[in-house]
């Protein structure tokens, strides 16, 4: 694992002088901000240590760290200003957040799941 999140990320006092961008990757599909710090360091002779994540909402989208945290994948494009960060925030990362927000859970209920399934496949079929 390469990826990092700059949510979950503890620095060394000596580490500040190092010149992180955490916007690598920042404009390519599917990537977070800062999620290429990780690797960064590592290849700068840094010693990093990367939580595990276990998929959250039955392996459907976004991620638990340390069995407590949840990370929503693009959450924080909702306040981009840039359009091509906003182009990077699809159904599925709304149809989730809303269950974030007002169920504060991480799990589907059985109905949920099937929605999001047949949305899923019907956009796969559509997008042909």
């Amino acid at each position: 694992m390469t990826e990092s999140h700059s949510c979950f990320m503890l620095f060394k006092r000596k580490l500040l002088n190092l010149d992180l961008s955490f916007e690598l990757g920042i404009h390519e599909k599917e990537s977070d901000t800062g999620c290429r710090l990780g690797k960064y360091l590592l290849t700068n002779g840094v010693n990093v240590c990367f939580a595990n994540a276990a998929p959250a909402f039955n392996g459907c989208y976004g991620w638990i760290y340390l069995e407590s945290i949840y990370h929503h994948r693009s959450g924080t494009f909702w306040g981009a200003s840039d359009a091509r960060i906003k182009a990077q925030i699809s159904w599925d990362n709304k149809y989730f957040k809303e269950i974030v927000i007002k169920s504060q859970r991480d799990y589907l209920t059985v109905k949920e799941y099937l929605k999001f399934k047949l949305h899923s496949y019907l956009f796969k079929k559509l997008s042909r």
